[in-house]
């Protein structure tokens, strides 16, 4: 589902462990109309800034590493990347954001979290806090709209 804040929760956790855990990290918006080679530059444009991408093949064996992909819509999209990513014993990780729970299954059902909206009092009171920046107005905070 839309607007239940994935992105922002993904972004926020990014923010805090992408450069205290990790020797490299790449944030990719996945468009709906990808290459798999265009999406595989950017990775690697992202996890080894400063780097030629021809020297950085290969080199995430040896190091750990973080890979957001967001917003993906394409259910084997992990299918086809999965190549690129070595299972070592380093702790790295491939976190994907996505509206569709085809894409959740296909690519690691057992790992996937599932976002509820807030119920809307909640998201009201979340909503006010975010646009008055803590001082929330009294006519701000109603239990019903």
């Amino acid at each position: 589902m839309g607007g239940v804040g994935k992105t922002t929760h993904v972004t926020r956790v990014y923010k805090e462990v992408a450069t205290s855990h990790f020797e490299c990290s790449a944030w990719v918006a996945v468009s709906q109309t990808f290459t798999v080679e265009d999406l595989l530059r950017k990775i690697l444009k992202e996890l080894h800034s400063g780097v030629s991408v021809s020297a950085s093949l290969g080199r995430l064996e040896r190091r750990r590493y973080l890979v957001v992909l967001d917003d993906v819509w394409d259910a084997h999209l992990w299918d086809k990347l999965r190549h690129a990513f070595p299972d070592d014993v380093f702790g790295s990780s491939v976190v994907m954001t996505t509206h569709s729970g085809e894409v959740a299954k296909a690519a690691a059902l057992e790992r996937t979290m599932m976002l509820e909206p807030l119920p809307w009092n909640e998201a009201w009171k979340l909503f006010c806090n975010v646009a008055f920046g803590g001082r929330i107005p009294i006519r701000c905070v109603r239990s019903t709209w």
